[in-house]
């Protein structure tokens, strides 16, 4: 009777600008026979770039979708706590990373995503096909909302309110500045990332972003997986803030302020879940 390998699914996960794109670059020349997705699905155009806005409105609606991304109802499932939609995108993801490690006949998969905690992690739980592992990839709080504030994206897009009732941590959002939005945001993603692995009883692994380019810390990370990697020659950092014209991630005296201020908002419960960044 045949049996069917066990299939590997490592889910690495951040609030975003935290490095992703370099991490993934670093997986994939550790682990050449895996899938490593880096924010997937991706659109694939095919028409003219001046059709591009409305190719992409309907590829995330009906194709490579926001849901399958992480976002659109996702995030009105995860506040609304529908817990039935919730599973139906979790397993529609799931079979999405399936798909593709079986297409590159893998049984070990990568999922470098910031949006999978904003509500597949819910209906992605209790798999018993599918071994689970967690990676979470730490910035600086005030360096990750700076990061966030230079591009002056919609926080809403992609984020859930601060004042969700399921939330980890519920602040009022008319009590939080722009910036401290996303150091919600910071908080959020660690606290449901430690709560994950708490109920699917995983080791959450940690590495920071500032440690992608040391090799010491990259080597001792990959042996904390338990699986059989190659060595990395490259660790050449990627920024996409500045690929896309928007400059280095300069700290502002005003930052660290709106930091000191969000902090004593946060209990010291909640603080102690968090990732230690000294």
């Amino acid at each position: 009777m045949p049996t069917h390998e066990k299939k590997t699914i490592i889910f690495v996960v951040s609030p975003g600008r935290s490095g992703q794109s370099s991490f993934a670059k670093i997986l994939e020349q550790a682990f050449p026979a895996a899938y490593v997705g880096f924010e997937e699905p991706q659109i694939s155009y095919v028409l003219p770039r001046q059709f591009a806005y409305f190719e992409r409105k309907f590829r995330r609606r009906f194709l490579e979708t926001n849901e399958l991304l992480g976002r659109g109802r996702v995030l009105k499932a995860f506040e609304n706590q529908n817990k039935k939609k919730l599973r139906s995108f979790g397993l529609a993801k799931h079979d999405w990373i399936l798909s593709k490690m079986r297409q590159k006949n893998a049984a070990l998969g990568f999922e470098v995503n910031k949006h999978f905690l904003h509500g597949l992690h819910i209906g992605m739980a209790d798999l018993p096909e599918t071994k689970f592992k967690m990676i979470q990839l730490v910035r600086d709080p005030i360096e990750n909302m700076r990061s966030f504030l230079n591009r002056n994206k919609n926080f809403f897009l992609d984020n859930s309110s601060p004042g969700c009732q399921h939330n980890e941590l519920t602040l009022d959002p008319k009590k939080l500045s722009k910036g401290q939005h996303y150091l919600h945001a910071w908080c959020e993603c660690y606290l449901r990332a430690e709560k994950f692995c708490a109920n699917q009883k995983i080791e959450l692994l940690s590495i920071k972003t500032r440690e992608l380019q040391n090799p010491d810390k990259i080597q001792s990370l990959l042996k904390r997986t338990g699986l059989p990697y190659q060595s990395i020659s490259n660790y050449e950092k990627t920024n996409t803030n500045q690929s896309k014209g928007l400059g280095k991630t300069v700290v502002k005296s005003s930052d660290i302020e709106e930091a000191k201020l969000f902090w004593k908002m946060v209990p010291d419960k909640v603080k102690s879940r968090l990732p230690r960044i000294d």
